[in-house]
């Protein structure tokens, strides 16, 4: 019958499932069986499917305009795995009277920057050289509100490499928070 120890397992069970997908999922992409479907996508269409995510949150996530015309050859899928996989950190570490979460598309010459800035506690500079390794999770104390088995931002990484992307992390200079930059090669026909 329901009770709070059924409830309890149940939980249990599906972040083991989470967890064992994404332990498959990424011993997939490092030993190549994972195929791109590489397309070239509008950056601008991108971000609007990205914050149809995130409708329930909208006073907490805040896309800057987005100039026209900016592509990218990407899987579109797996990218947007990576977009939320940052938004869903972001949002989880940031208080919530905090500002929002800030979506950010940068042109540098060639390159275009997806740019995702919160205003969470950061990551200790001594552990962000780690948080891309399976299982590492730089918030020790693990429970049921942070979630997670350190998998998130490993599986990230390695669908940045199939792209021949960058994905970097670093804290905000003199104030908390954190920002997630993810860099690709823009697309010209």
């Amino acid at each position: 019958p329901p009770s709070a120890e059924k409830d309890s397992v149940s939980d249990d069970l599906k972040e083991m499932e989470i967890m064992i997908t994404e332990i498959l999922e990424s011993e997939r992409m490092k030993n190549g069986l994972i195929k791109l479907n590489l397309l070239p996508v509008k950056v601008e269409v991108l971000m609007q499917n990205l914050l149809e995510n995130y409708k329930r949150e909208k006073s907490r996530v805040v896309l800057l305009p987005v100039s026209t015309g900016l592509i990218i050859n990407v899987d579109e899928n797996k990218i947007m795995t990576v977009l939320r996989n940052l938004v869903d950190n972001s949002l989880k570490y940031s208080p919530a009277q905090s500002p929002p979460v800030e979506i950010n598309v940068i042109r540098r010459g060639h390159t275009i920057t997806i740019q995702i800035e919160d205003c969470g506690p950061g990551i200790p500079e001594d552990q962000l050289p780690f948080v891309f390794e399976p299982f590492y999770r730089a918030d020790l104390s693990r429970s049921r509100k942070t979630g997670g088995y350190g998998l998130g931002l490993h599986l990230c990484k390695r669908i940045m490499d199939l792209h021949k992307a960058e994905i970097k992390l670093r804290n905000k200079p003199e104030i908390h928070g954190l920002i997630a930059a993810l860099t690709f090669e823009s697309f010209e026909p």
